[in-house]
């Protein structure tokens, strides 16, 4: 493949197609040619789902993207399975109020309502909500809503006192992620939101 590499047929293309970071190793092997990362950056998915309704021939509005991945976080299937929920209505252009009924299957919170009640430190609400939300969603899929909501809560202009309360909100959220993927076991998420409610914001 090298000896291709440095002298590859006229006329031919040779794609090569990654995901997750590229090695050292291949960046050096493939050199010559210019690899496509199947990866989409957590900062992509609104582009990528605005692009995927159109496919199914819906504009799908800013604030109607950003209410799917604050309720249903960053699972790039989950969403769209949505998308495909939502292609149903039959309507062209779709905003917020028209499609949060079907979206949350009547429920009456969302992933930013627990995010909201956590930082308030509102423990009876918390426990409200998330028995609301865990009946219609997974509690893996939660991890990753919560990790993109208090993402977007972030601004880059925080204080220290702020910026050290997210760190550990990202750590908790990391560590609970990591203790279900590398064991596969169902972590107490009870657990998670109890420390969550602990830390105290700015």
């Amino acid at each position: 493949m090298n000896d291709y590499a440095l002298n590859p047929a006229e006329g031919n293309v040779f794609v090569i197609i990654h995901q997750g970071v590229f090695s050292k190793e291949g960046r050096e092997k493939f050199r010559n040619f210019k690899p496509a990362a199947l990866d989409i950056r957590e900062t992509e998915i609104p582009y990528w789902m605005k692009k995927r309704a159109e496919i199914k021939g819906i504009d799908l509005s800013s604030d109607a993207i950003d209410y799917l991945i604050g309720l249903i976080g960053p699972d790039l299937g989950l969403l769209s399975s949505e998308i495909e929920k939502i292609s149903l209505l039959g309507e062209k252009s779709v905003e917020v109020k028209d499609i949060a009924d079907i979206v949350t299957g009547g429920r009456l919170y969302g992933i930013f309502d627990l995010v909201n009640a956590l930082r308030q430190q509102d423990a009876d609400n918390v426990f409200r909500i998330y028995r609301s939300l865990r009946e219609t969603a997974e509690d893996y899929s939660l991890i990753g809503a919560l990790n993109w909501q208090y993402g977007r809560n972030l601004q880059p202009q925080s204080d220290r006192a702020k910026k050290d309360y997210f760190l550990q909100v990202f750590e908790l959220l990391n560590s609970t992620d990591i203790d279900i993927k590398s064991s596969g076991r169902v972590f107490p998420i009870e657990y998670l939101l109890f420390r969550l409610l602990k830390l105290r914001e700015g």
